[in-house]
């Protein structure tokens, strides 16, 4: 099997060659980790890990389709809502469901209604669920366990790093998009 990854998704990573090049060194970091004792593993972004874990092979996909009709507006990037690094000692590493599922419709990731749903139900949102569609069959499956029964997002979460990488954004993006969760929780 051959697993699609989004293109968009192998431009954040500056392309197939560059890539393929971080998937063969995680490789490499997770054989030579074999033989150590007493050390942590090497650790990488969701996607190279998951794709260097693999045993499949992978290529880029086709571009998805455009939408049937126009998108709600989606509002600026989350650095956009929130005070600058300097105001903040450290970033927020979690952020609960609550949270999340809140912030999912600014984040043009689900309507109200299907943020509704996923809170109470662990209904996953169908632009979420598009993006577990470039994982390989098991991680699909357990990507949407994982949302259904999730109480927390957390920053290196294999979801937060789907969603930005789809999204386009930046570290900062996302420690943004977690800044803001925690001013919503009253952090």
């Amino acid at each position: 099997m051959t697993i699609q990854v989004s293109p968009d998704v192998v431009d954040a990573f500056g392309g197939t060659e560059a890539l393929q090049a971080r998937v063969d060194a995680f490789r490499a970091a997770l054989v030579a980790h074999r033989s150590t004792i007493g050390q942590p593993a090497p650790v990488e972004h969701a996607v190279v890990d998951f794709l260097a874990r693999s045993s499949d092979d992978w290529q880029p996909g086709e571009p998805p389709p455009p939408p049937a009709s126009p998108p709600e507006p989606l509002p600026a990037t989350p650095s956009a809502f929130t005070s600058t690094p300097a105001e903040t000692p450290f970033p927020l590493r979690t952020m609960t469901a609550a949270a999340f599922f809140l912030l999912l419709p600014d984040l043009g990731l689900a309507t109200r209604d299907e943020a509704i749903a996923a809170a109470r139900t662990g209904a996953v949102p169908e632009p979420i669920d598009a993006l577990f569609e470039g994982l390989t069959q098991e991680g699909a499956f357990a990507a949407r366990v994982r949302f259904a029964r999730m109480t927390q997002l957390h920053r290196l979460d294999q979801l937060t790093q789907l969603i930005a990488a789809a999204k386009g954004w930046s570290d900062a993006d996302v420690d943004a998009l977690f800044e803001r969760a925690s001013m919503m929780e009253g952090r």
